[in-house]
């Protein structure tokens, strides 16, 4: 049995329904679109706040640097880099039989440090000399300097490679060891250098 107007019911059902799932579409869109627009919008806040911190940072390091001047510039150097280790040292500071050292500069620039041991009346025994002419021999305090800070180790203190120069002599004797070899000549960059010099002389060992 049909009922009468149930064709008509059913199409204007299927109408509303259309009309609302359109309604219901739209809405939805019109919701994303908004939705997007404020993600959009926040995240372009977050890109200018990232970009204004980083100008703020950048500007602060720039700061920094130009604050720095020199100094920056001078813990690049070996002067400076043992300076941020030991303390430097006077003529007038010294004591007797002191292990000196200080920066300098040799082939190609290359960086190295050159040792002494200082023997009283602002003196110092050290091997030096150019190349093919280098032997143990008497200088001043400033000429072993070069213009140079001087440094000093200890029995006790480290140095900046984390070894320490023993004194297993007295003072005196330690000077006397160095005289004894005033004038010799046979230098070897690897096993008898300025630094194995002052340390046979300070405490001994092997004498090549």
């Amino acid at each position: 049995m049909v009922v009468p107007g149930w064709s008509i019911l059913c199409r204007k059902a299927r109408r509303a329904a259309t009309n609302a799932q359109r309604k219901f579409d739209d809405k939805a869109q019109e919701i994303a679109v908004d939705m997007l627009s404020k993600v959009n919008i926040d995240a372009a806040i977050a890109v200018d706040n990232a970009l204004d911190k980083k100008k703020t940072f950048d500007r602060n390091l720039q700061d920094s640097f130009s604050n720095a001047g020199d100094q920056t510039e001078k813990k690049l150097t070996l002067d400076g880099w043992i300076e941020g280790w030991l303390t430097a040292i006077s003529k007038e500071e010294c004591e007797l039989a002191d292990h000196l050292y200080r920066s300098g500069a040799g082939v190609a620039g290359v960086a190295y440090t050159h040792h002494a041991i200082y023997i009283g009346d602002g003196k110092v025994i050290h091997y030096a000399g150019e190349v093919g002419d280098i032997n143990v021999r008497l200088t001043t305090f400033e000429e072993f300097a070069e213009g140079h800070t001087v440094y000093r180790y200890s029995g006790s203190e480290m140095c900046i490679r984390d070894r320490e120069s023993p004194l297993n002599y007295s003072r005196e004797v330690a000077v006397r060891r160095a005289k004894s070899r005033l004038g010799e000549s046979d230098y070897n960059l690897a096993i008898n250098n300025c630094e194995n010099f002052v340390r046979w002389c300070r405490a001994g060992g092997e004498h090549f």
